[in-house]
């Protein structure tokens, strides 16, 4: 933000400006949190989306989602590498990984390429719209999460036989409401 009068930055969720933030509020736009299809249209309004994160045994397991939300819109991101991070991003092909003492760096790489829409930039686009289409669309992800909800469904199927207790049987037995 201080290299870069014309950066603004779009913040989604529940936010605190803290006194490092408070100098730019002018150039921060805040909205609370929004459902899918909205944060994907804020989302694709931009030209860079980051997620840094701190490292500790809770961030080391979060999923690759703030990855492939953006790439889905055509969006490039720089994470934090964690071990999902790690895994889904091909750092400057994908997107851009980023230790605590390369953010600085990545995000003036990104915010030039984005700027300028160099080749890069557009080729980086590209790889990530058919990245997050091929890994992680619809008609990738559907068998396993009919296979989930299968799963879950035989897991709370009723109890037949001698064991089942109706709860029609189960109130008659204890009286009526009261």
């Amino acid at each position: 933000l201080e290299a870069h009068e014309d950066v603004v930055v779009r913040m989604v969720g529940f936010i605190d400006l803290n006194d490092h933030l408070r100098p730019y509020e002018r150039r921060l736009e805040l909205f609370p949190p929004q459902d899918f299809l909205n944060l994907q249209r804020f989302i694709a309004e931009c030209e860079l989306s980051i997620a840094p994160l701190q490292m500790n045994a809770f961030t080391q397991s979060k999923s690759e989602l703030k990855y492939f939300e953006p790439a889905a819109v055509g969006c490039p991101t720089i994470v934090t590498p964690t071990p999902p991070f790690r895994a889904s991003v091909v750092d400057g092909v994908t997107g851009y990984l980023a230790d605590v003492h390369q953010w600085r760096e990545r995000l003036e790489l990104l915010y030039r390429a984005a700027k300028h829409k160099t080749d890069d930039y557009m080729r980086m686009v590209e790889t990530i719209l058919g990245d997050s289409r091929t890994r992680y669309g619809w008609d990738v992800q559907g068998a396993g999460v009919l296979h989930a909800v299968a799963s879950v469904r035989e897991q709370c199927r009723p109890m037949t036989g001698a064991g089942r207790v109706s709860r029609a049987a189960s109130s008659a037995a204890t009286g009526p409401p009261s």
